[in-house]
């Protein structure tokens, strides 16, 4: 422990001190003019003298030590229009400060603009999702919206309201590592989290990472990321506030109530951010299983939860900003268990805090560096308790965290270099209140990562058909740690290490030809998952037990496309392919062994390959556009002289594959989605399934503005408009339709910052 905090203060100790940044004459701000996130890598040049800088990734820029005068500033960004300010004083000993909006053109490749949606120029695609396109999509929370990407698959547990997991290009749901403004927020016992916990209202942005990314995130990375912030990312002080109601099936009711800056202070943005849910969840169902139907009414699936949210950035000095989040969560649900056999008394109490401070100092254009710290607590309760006796009471309480450090340089025009440090400490408790001698007490894991990235971007030569080409590459070292107090009956070890190397390489080239861009890209890299701390070191009963012997999952990925992007008249054409690889060794699985004692093993290997594309075409300046998504994933067993060799693996769909068609007027948003999903097996063996099935969803959206200030909505969605029938997770019957309404005012004060 002594050595954990000796780290934290050496990490610390290398802030640079605001003193000692030069005297700088001229600072800016470089933003979207739509949804003000900041724009990177913008070139800003004071003509007629050598002055060029670029912005960071926070759309920060400046100059030193600028002669007495008047100049011509000039900001060139790709994706968005020239700006040009002919009337820049400089003046001795008074430093310029300039917030600079800039219009995006009616096409870019930074990644493409797809309706909103940006995916990275880089070595592998990254689906980027801004507030812009979260506010026009019309999704009610996290699930829905990743619905719409493609590569991604969502995993209900009941209703629209309910949790909802994720899988990305057939990886298993503890193999996607979730976080918060950085802040992991799966479980450690489990590893699965629960995305449905983050309101929606409070994302500022969120990046989809698929494939494996442990190069730049670490441990548990192994199928992918997703990215959540929602930090503001400049200070932007304007006051408002929007309240919305929300009514479904089942006495559904969803409250939520947002405020931005309530106080006025130029240095300071801040959210604040009430959610609240509550259904009683007992839907009807027809359970269709390979050999029978079950039909019924789910019992015991009520639910009721509560989230406080707030947000917030200081900005003392031109250099420096301060940004903060915290959660704090509650929720009570029944567990209905087995369609067949419904339980009527098992409960689930979960209780969840998260906090984050980050620091972010800008001491030039050429050198920044970020501090973060992090904290979550997850405590859930499990209780079965009926008039006779109490057959559970179990309780896990994990305490979450991470300290990270990063620094990034600027040698030479064009390159870009990271590199920092991460430590963290996982704790978690468990008690089994019923048998004592069950519980596993605490175990702490301990682990720390650092990690060097290199990004080039070289401009070709004219004759080249691609004008720009980037190079990335980075290599992240992880050490873990996991120690507890303990031992159980079946072993007498106490501690687990593992540690692993992270390599990452890729190329973009980006291009323009008339009307259209293009971008082509491929990349490699491995990643890995720590054994959750259940597997290592489960005491369930006589019939089962951890491993403390297991070795982390492992995952070599690849992956190759191109995508293009155009204007013709009033036609917009997007469209690309991804084709991708994944090898995983020792997979993790729970098997029966000497004495029928069931204990998590390394034996399961896999190969998970497949491709994605999407095609988009918008008419009239996105009057109506029609979306077409398509995945297709073969995830195979490959443990070889088994017998299911070469099976598809469990719950892996074989493809998933959307159209819509959007409408979008004068405040009035309509689209009508249809979503095509393969059967996916349930035995190891393939020889039972769930069928494929196909749901229909529409939703429709209403806003009118009044006075300039006020804005009044109308939303209405209706899922599974043909009352399909069909399941996510074994055990788990799906509701047939249902719709939601909701109603939304907001007031936003729209002067000028």
């Amino acid at each position: 422990m002594r050595r954990f905090f000796s780290a934290i203060l050496l990490i610390l100790a290398a802030v640079p001190c605001p003193a000692a940044v030069p005297s700088v004459k001229l600072f800016g701000h470089i933003y979207d003019a739509d949804n003000g996130a900041p724009i990177a890598d913008a070139r800003i040049a004071l003509n007629t003298t050598a002055y060029i800088v670029h912005s960071d990734d926070f759309g920060i820029f400046s100059f030193e030590n600028i002669p007495p005068g008047q100049y011509t500033l000039t900001v060139l960004a790709l994706g968005y229009k020239d700006y040009t300010d002919d009337e820049v004083d400089i003046v001795v000993d008074i430093t310029r400060r300039l917030e600079i909006r800039l219009y995006k053109k009616n096409f870019q490749i930074e990644g493409i603009m797809v309706a909103g949606r940006r995916v990275s120029f880089s070595g592998d695609r990254v689906a980027i999702i801004e507030r812009e396109e979260i506010n026009t999509s019309r999704a009610t929370n996290l699930s829905e919206l990743l619905e719409m990407v493609d590569g991604v698959h969502v995993q209900k547990t009941g209703t629209a309201a309910g949790p909802a997991r994720v899988k990305i290009r057939g990886g298993s749901s503890e193999h996607v590592l979730v976080l918060v403004d950085g802040q992991k927020i799966n479980p450690s016992g489990s590893g699965v989290a629960d995305l449905n916990s983050i309101p929606l209202e409070m994302v500022e942005r969120l990046e989809i990472h698929k494939g494996g990314a442990s190069a730049e995130f670490g441990p548990d990375a192994l199928a992918g990321v997703i990215n959540i912030i929602t930090r503001p990312r400049r200070v932007m002080p304007r006051f408002s506030i929007e309240g919305e109601k929300k009514w479904g099936p089942w006495k559904t009711e969803i409250k939520s109530l947002m405020v931005a800056n309530p106080y006025r202070w130029q240095k300071l943005s801040s959210r604040f951010a009430y959610n609240s849910k509550k259904t009683n969840g007992d839907f009807d169902f027809n359970y269709v299983q390979p050999d029978t139907v079950i039909s019924g009414t789910r019992i015991n699936s009520d639910l009721e939860t509560s989230n406080y949210f707030s947000t917030g950035i200081y900005q003392p000095s031109a250099g420096l900003k301060l940004s903060y989040s915290g959660q704090l969560y509650k929720s009570e649900s029944g567990l209905p268990g087995r369609p067949a056999n419904q339980n009527v008394t098992a409960r689930l109490t979960d209780h969840r805090k998260l906090f984050t401070l980050g620091l972010n100092y800008d001491g030039s254009s050429e050198n920044s560096l970020q501090l973060q710290f992090g904290f979550s607590r997850f405590t859930q309760h499990f209780e079965d308790r009926d008039s006779v006796r109490v057959t559970l009471d179990s309780r896990f309480v994990n305490d979450i965290f991470n300290l990270s450090y990063r620094h990034s340089l600027r040698f030479w025009v064009g390159n870009f270099i990271r590199f920092g440090a991460e430590l963290r400490r996982d704790i978690l408790y468990h008690d089994d209140f019923v048998n004592a001698m069950y519980s596993m007490g605490k175990t702490v894991r301990d682990g720390w990562g650092v990690f060097v990235a290199d990004e080039q971007k070289i401009n070709l030569p004219a004759n080249v058909i691609f004008d720009e080409l980037v190079l990335d590459a980075a290599l992240r070292f992880d050490n873990a740690h996991t120690y507890k107090d303990s031992t159980s009956w079946q072993d007498t070890t106490t501690s687990h290490s593992a540690e692993a190397w992270s390599p990452k390489i890729g190329l973009a080239l980006a291009g323009k030809t008339g009307q259209f861009d293009y971008v082509a890209r491929a990349g490699y890299g491995k990643s890995f998952r720590l054994p959750a701390i259940n597997s290592l070191f489960w005491k369930g009963d006589t019939r089962s037990g951890g491993n403390p012997g297991l070795h982390p999952e492992k995952a070599g990925h690849r992956e190759a496309g191109a995508e293009i992007n155009g204007l013709i008249d009033k036609v917009t054409l997007s469209g690309g392919i991804t084709f991708f690889r994944s090898d995983i060794t020792d997979l993790i699985t729970w098997v029966q062994g000497f004495g029928g004692v069931w204990r998590p093993e390394n034996l399961e290997k896999a190969q998970i390959s497949g491709h994605e594309e999407f095609f988009e075409i918008g008419l009239y300046d996105r009057f109506i556009s029609f979306i077409y998504r398509n995945t297709v994933t073969d995830a195979l067993n490959k443990v070889e002289g088994h017998n299911d060799f070469d099976k598809q693996l469990v719950f892996s769909p074989h493809y998933i594959t959307s159209l819509t068609v959007r409408l979008e007027y004068n405040g009035l948003d309509a689209s009508y989605s249809v979503r095509l999903v393969d059967k996916t097996y349930i035995l190891k063996a393939n020889t039972k399934y769930y069928d494929s099935y196909r749901l229909d969803d529409v939703r429709l959206g209403i806003a009118k503005s009044i006075n300039g200030h006020w804005v009044v909505g109308l939303d209405l969605s209706v899922y599974n408009l043909r009352d399909e029938d069909y399941v996510l997770l074994t055990h788990y019957p799906m509701p047939g339709r249902e719709w939601n309404v909701g109603l939304k005012i907001s007031y936003g004060d729209l002067k000028k910052d």
